[in-house]
């Protein structure tokens, strides 16, 4: 062969090498002998034997987004959310773009820990309707190849508690002020105790729906308790996390037992009139266990600064006002802007 030949034949090469380098995941090792690398599907793969040191190592990817209904999946209607810092076992590593993606490069097999820095008004994150956390706490992820990792913000951890085919109206907000009837989050009033008991207090918000709409779960959690007394209110509780709750009142029968384990969108119960003949409808309460050993039932909007900001005490019904983050800073995934989970 020509020496000319011979050059031609090396530049060969070394394009080739440039190429494998370049497509899909990259490898990083030390020379020595028996090496084999081979295709499979778009994944170069390579073998050595056992007294050659490699490393494999892959990409990090995903997007990021304002996750309006909370199934930790990016919808059409549900918007990216840009310059978000995205850290790896605590090293800022990389932001979203304009879209909402992110692209962590060179990342070697393992388990790690990744965490969005989002803006202060995204509380929580989920990657699935079975589960949220709050964004502090990250997502461990195992690295064994390509491996793609989506994350949904949201400002608070509830949706709507029914379907989005359901005909609903609301009657009663959560009542602000225990001296005025009617005081709701956005400081409307409403003139006439509506039957409740003690005058001026409702520490829910009042859905009215025909009797046997299917009511679903407005978030992941554990069935702790139920009621069906005869001549009583029924009613279906679920302990949610960090001390939060939601029970479900007036119902016409649960749909699950105490103990099951229900996902964000899962029928739970069937609304009734239980407690309230005539007025079929359902009592949505969220509450909040506190080391004092109460329950406090606080609303799920987040009031504006008129507005008396405290929590009603379960049991004795006694107004608790305070201006603490977890009495004002609402709940549902989108700020005041309650989500279907459709």
């Amino acid at each position: 062969m020509s020496s000319k030949s011979r050059l031609s034949l090396l530049a060969l090469v070394i394009v080739g090498i440039v190429a494998i380098g370049s497509a899909g995941s990259f490898l990083l090792m030390n020379r020595g002998p028996d090496v084999t690398t081979t295709m499979t599907g778009q994944t170069w793969v390579t073998t050595r034997s056992a007294t050659s040191s490699l490393v494999v190592i892959f990409r990090v990817f995903g997007k990021v987004f304002f996750d309006y209904n909370g199934n930790g999946r990016p919808d059409p209607k549900e918007p990216d959310v840009p310059n978000v810092v995205v850290a790896l076992d605590g090293r800022n590593v990389t932001a979203t773009n304009s879209t909402g993606w992110y692209v962590i490069d060179s990342v070697p097999q393992g388990s790690y820990r990744i965490r969005p820095y989002a803006p202060k008004n995204f509380r929580y994150m989920c990657e699935s309707a079975a589960e949220f956390r709050r964004v502090e706490e990250g997502y461990r992820i195992s690295v064994i190849n390509e491996t793609r990792k989506d994350i949904g913000l949201m400002e608070g951890f509830l949706t709507l508690p029914f379907q989005i085919s359901s005909p609903i109206d609301i009657s009663d907000h959560f009542d602000h002020d225990p001296g005025i009837d009617g005081m709701w989050w956005n400081g409307r009033r409403l003139v006439g105790s509506r039957g409740h008991s003690p005058p001026h207090t409702h520490p829910g918000i009042d859905f009215v729906m025909p009797k046997g709409t299917v009511l679903v779960a407005a978030v992941s959690g554990k069935v702790t308790g139920i009621n069906t007394s005869p001549n009583s209110v029924y009613w279906i509780a679920v302990s949610i996390q960090d001390g939060y709750g939601m029970t479900y009142l007036h119902i016409e029968k649960p749909l699950v037992t105490v103990g099951t384990y229900v996902e964000r969108g899962q029928p739970i119960a069937l609304s009734g009139d239980t407690g309230s003949p005539g007025s079929p409808h359902l009592e949505f309460q969220l509450w909040r266990f506190m080391s004092d050993g109460k329950h406090y039932c606080i609303d799920p909007y987040s009031p504006i600064p008129e507005v008396p900001k405290g929590a009603w005490i379960a049991g004795d019904w006694q107004w608790y006002p305070s201006n603490e983050t977890w009495v004002s800073q609402g709940y549902w995934t989108r700020l005041n802007q309650p989500q279907y989970l459709e």
